[in-house]
């Protein structure tokens, strides 16, 4: 209001303390709100958000909108957060932060990311699918150096952009508290065998891993040099639940005697066990508290109905690329908890190699078939006339 002299001056804001005069307190509690008076943003538009976030309250209420918070990835849940003042106080529940997801979410200041992190807490930080600007502050390295301070983190996803062996090795010294560690290794399509080999050995100094998740797209490569022990190394993790590796590049035999040594795990993905024997199969057979089971590319030793006869608690079994026995019909249902199996049996038919045209092939094994419903396994392979390779897909059919 222009006073004696003219001048005008802006108004204040000031404070409510009565009831919300949206709702008149019967949805939402308001008091103490301050009003918003910006030039920019007019009273009917304060006054819908006031509404929207009323009438969100009223229908779902605090705990049902807490859920839904809870499923957003960081850059949605701050986007919430703006609506209005009840959202902002929901969105900065402790909870929410305890698992946070980076997808679509571009940071441009770390050390503030960090400092909020901190503030709430943050124990799982995904960053899958992560936008990568700007360029300079998003590299592997300077974020894990970044991760580093967050005092709390203990589980950390780092899937979207593959990690260079150099850089995966460097995770146990910069984070060595964590218990979760999922990454891609990055590899040369075009140099696959020349892929840097990775040293298990630097793992063993991180005593609270429970799940450890490698994928190599073009094979995981262990060291030539004779003092090293290879995946033997693993047998000092002994507080591993989940352990997945795929896919091994050339790994004999002996490199898997660690398997009895992890006595906790209850998931076990292995790529590539093209040189299991009867050795291999008996030390699976002691890890009794398996749930999960993935293999790939084996079978040649018929010798796996020797491990599965002694894990009862198998729910899932994954034989991919598998060379099937004859009696693991019989095996099967020895196993009282056993409720999904895929199977992918091993695709070299050399009838088949001389049809050129070749895209597709499809086989399919019925399950036990009721009045309702009828449940059938697929699988289909493409082919590739160039390079002669499959890739397959498997999945579960109902009708």
């Amino acid at each position: 209001m222009p006073n004696a002299k003219g001048n005008v001056h802006r108004m204040k804001r000031k404070h409510v303390s009565r009831a919300c005069g949206v709702c008149a307190g019967e949805l939402c509690e308001n008091a103490d709100k301050v009003r918003p008076t910006n030039a920019r943003v007019t009273r009917q538009a304060a006054r819908e958000k006031e509404l929207s976030a009323c009438v969100c309250l009223g229908i779902l209420g605090e705990d049902n909108l807490l859920h839904i918070f809870n499923l957003l990835c960081l850059r949605d849940l701050i986007n919430v957060s703006k609506t209005c003042n009840k959202f902002h106080k929901l969105a900065h529940t402790k909870h929410l932060w305890t698992n946070v997801s980076l997808r679509n979410t571009s940071i441009h200041c770390w050390r503030g990311a960090v400092k909020m992190f901190n503030k709430f807490s943050t124990i799982r930080l995904d960053l899958t699918w992560m936008r990568k600007r700007p360029p300079h502050i998003t590299s592997p390295h300077w974020i894990l150096l970044t991760l580093s301070h967050i005092k709390s983190l203990r589980q950390l996803y780092f899937v979207d952009e593959a990690l260079p062996v150099v850089m995966l090795e460097e995770v146990p010294r910069i984070l060595p508290d964590l218990e979760t560690l999922v990454a891609e290794i990055a590899c040369s399509v075009w140099d696959m065998q020349n892929t840097p080999a990775l040293d298990f050995k630097k793992f063993c100094s991180m005593k609270n891993l429970q799940q450890l998740q490698l994928k190599g797209v073009c094979g995981i490569r262990l060291p030539t040099f004779s003092f090293s022990r290879g995946l033997n190394e693993l047998s000092k993790l002994t507080n591993l639940r989940v352990l997945s590796l795929t896919t091994l590049q050339g790994v004999s035999a002996n490199m898997f005697d660690f398997l009895p040594a992890l006595v906790h795990l209850h998931t076990l993905r292995l790529g590539n066990c093209t040189h299991w024997d009867l050795e291999v199969y008996q030390n699976l057979g002691l890890l009794t508290g398996l749930e999960h089971l993935y293999l790939e590319n084996s079978g040649a030793s018929p010798d796996i109905c020797v491990a599965l006869g002694n894990l009862t608690r198998l729910k899932v079994l994954e034989l991919v690329i598998f060379i099937l026995p004859a009696d693991l019909s019989i095996i099967l249902p020895s196993l009282p908890l056993l409720h999904t199996v895929v199977l992918v049996p091993h695709a070299e038919e050399e009838r088949l190699q001389k049809l050129g045209s070749l895209q597709k092939i499809r086989w399919s094994a019925k399950t036990k078939q009721s009045a309702e419903t009828r449940q059938m396994f697929f699988t289909c392979l493409s082919a590739q006339q160039a390079s002669g390779a499959w890739s397959t897909t498997s999945g579960t059919v109902s009708r």
